[in-house]
Order: C-alpha cells, then structure tokens, then sequence
C-alpha cells in the first residue's frame, strides 16, 4: 500500500474491505513515513482517516530513537504516534519507560502521558507527566518530580531542563 508517495507499507499477507476501507495487514510488516518505520506482526490501516493502528507490539525507529509499545495508533496526517502499554523508548543517551507517549516524528518530540520513568548514565527522573524536545533539548516534567543524581536528590512539582545550555529550574513544592 502506498499512500500520496509519502509512506509506503508492505507484509506478507493483505485483506482489504472495501466497505470500510480499511487494510489488514499481517506478518512482518513494515509501514515507512518520512524517515519512521513501524516493524509490527498485525497492522490496521483506515484510508479514509489514514490512520495505522497495531495492538499485538510494534516497534518504530524513528530519528535515532527506538520506540517499542504493546499498541499504538499512528495519525499519518499529523506524524503522530500514540502508544498505549508497555512503552519503552531507546536513545544513545537515555531510556524512558512508561505506560501512555505520545511522539511526534518531524518535532521529534516526546509527550508522556502516565507515571514515566527516564534513565540516563548521569542519574534518573521520575514524574507523571512530561515532555522532551530532541532537537532543542528542552524538557518539562510535572507532578511528583524525582531526579536523582549520584547522592543528590531533588524533589518538585515542575522541572524545567535545557539541555544545550545546561540550564534547569525547579517549580513549585522543592526539596
């Protein structure tokens, strides 16, 4: 299947329905979107919202970033993928773990949506909500934030980080 030249999805087996204009899509299957790639066994497709939906684990490669979910939905329209259960993301310089992300594959941008869980060789940060930035370094955690650093410890309700600049600032209930 390949859709307006700009993503392409190919497997080893295909129903169409036509009366709902859905595909499906089973056993290895590869769905490629300006530089994303989903690698999952069970793929649905709806043409008419263009939306790609997975709910047996997939596995997205997508800047740098390796991203892998129990089930998620990916909204062509807008290069946004929504990934419910088991969600890991790998980088070179950390990993997230959570439970409900949303990523955006142009902004290279990462929502998370549920108690999440970042590890990196400089220490670890736990909050509920959050978003980081790939491409200007910037992050934003909320609620019940922990970021432990070898010995150190610092507890807030909001943290702010810029990477490139090294600058952070903590809001809120600090301790």
């Amino acid at each position: 299947i390949e859709g307006k030249e700009r993503y392409r999805v190919t497997g080893d087996h295909l129903d169409f329905i036509k009366q709902s204009e859905t595909a499906v899509m089973t056993q290895k299957v590869v769905f490629t979107d300006e530089g994303s790639q989903l690698f999952t066994d069970h793929l649905t497709y709806h043409l008419n919202s263009e939306t790609a939906v997975f709910i047996q684990g997939g596995r997205i490669i997508s800047a740098g970033d390796e991203l892998q979910s129990q089930t998620g939905i990916y909204e062509t329209r807008n290069n946004l993928f929504r990934f419910r259960s088991s969600v890991k993301l790998k980088n070179k310089d950390y990993q997230v773990v959570t439970d409900t992300m949303h990523y955006h594959t142009l902004s290279e941008r990462s929502d998370f949506m549920s108690y999440t869980l970042i590890t990196s060789d400089s220490g670890t940060i736990e909050c509920e909500l959050g978003q980081y930035e790939s491409k200007s370094g910037k992050s934003k955690f909320i609620r019940n934030v922990e970021m432990r650093s070898n010995d150190n410890l610092l507890c807030a309700d909001t943290l702010y980080y810029d990477k490139f600049n090294e600058l952070g600032s903590a809001r809120g209930l600090i301790s």
